[in-house]
């Protein structure tokens, strides 16, 4: 009995078919430190968000020209410029004071 279950574990192993290979399974705390619950947004899909992952951003990996594009930011604003907060359009300000009645 205690040979066919070992041999039931061995099977459902990750490195079951692979020869000369050893995957751990433990958890490992370190790593689970960068995995994310859930999807950040602006990724529809989690297979996009791991491939933006995968690509590095570094100087020594990119061209000069390309890192720069990748790490600019998205919005440039000046030292002490004011950014007024974002507001609501009417209809939707309505629907929120409907809401809080």
């Amino acid at each position: 009995k205690a040979a066919r279950e070992k041999a039931r574990a061995l099977k459902a192993r990750a490195d079951a078919d692979l020869r000369r290979v050893v995957i751990s399974e433990r958890f490992d705390k370190k790593a689970a430190a960068f995995n994310v619950e859930h999807l950040p947004h602006g990724f529809e899909s989690r297979e996009v968000y791991e491939g933006a992952m995968r690509h590095p951003l570094g100087s020594d990996v990119n061209t000069d020209k390309s890192f720069r594009d990748l790490t600019r930011p998205k919005v440039l604003k000046n030292a002490g410029a004011v950014i007024r907060p974002p507001t609501l359009p009417k209809s939707r300000k309505r629907k929120a004071a409907d809401a809080a009645k």
